[in-house]
């Protein structure tokens, strides 16, 4: 069965009671937990639908010593010399390089670097792509953002549509 697109990606450093946090987080989370974890620590990978201030709160609750993040494409990078180690918290090799965030970086370093040295000639934007664009639907857009992995986006186009019906 495939995972829904709506969960998010988080990592957790657990230190001191890491069965207790082990248990939290197969209740936090809608898929299985991954984790490396030794005497008194515990590295943890994990998807879930809990937003972070949400599991910030439940395990506060419970006194747990952590350090979490979610893991947001492009912002985020592990490497982990170990390779089953890094294939079972990270799923793999994980390449920045690839992500919306930095493509966008990338197009507007191009256009920034055209505008001071060949403002006739910028590089990246041309009249040919601006005649090619197609429109999308919100729906169609919506799509795109939740197969990106961009929840904020996602969630912004829902409100969008929800309210125009």
């Amino acid at each position: 069965m495939d995972k829904p697109n709506f969960l998010r990606k988080f990592c957790i450093l657990g230190l001191g009671s890491t069965e207790e946090l082990k248990e939290d987080l197969t209740i936090i989370s809608e898929t299985s937990v991954n984790f490396v974890s030794g005497e008194g620590l515990i590295i943890a990978t994990f998807q879930t639908a809990f937003t972070l201030p949400e599991i910030e709160e439940l395990l506060k609750m419970t006194n747990r010593s952590y350090i979490i993040f979610e893991m947001t494409a492009g912002f985020y990078s592990a490497s982990i010399e170990n390779k089953e180690f890094q294939e079972a918290l990270f799923g793999g090799e994980i390449d920045s390089t690839k992500t919306p965030f930095h493509l966008m970086e990338e197009a507007l370093k191009n256009v920034r670097n055209g505008i001071f040295s060949n403002p006739e000639k910028i590089s990246g934007f041309t009249d040919n792509q601006v005649d090619d664009i197609t429109y999308k639907s919100d729906e169609e857009l919506l799509e795109e953002a939740l197969d990106k992995e961009d929840y904020e986006q996602a969630a912004k186009l829902r409100d969008k549509i929800n309210k125009n019906k």
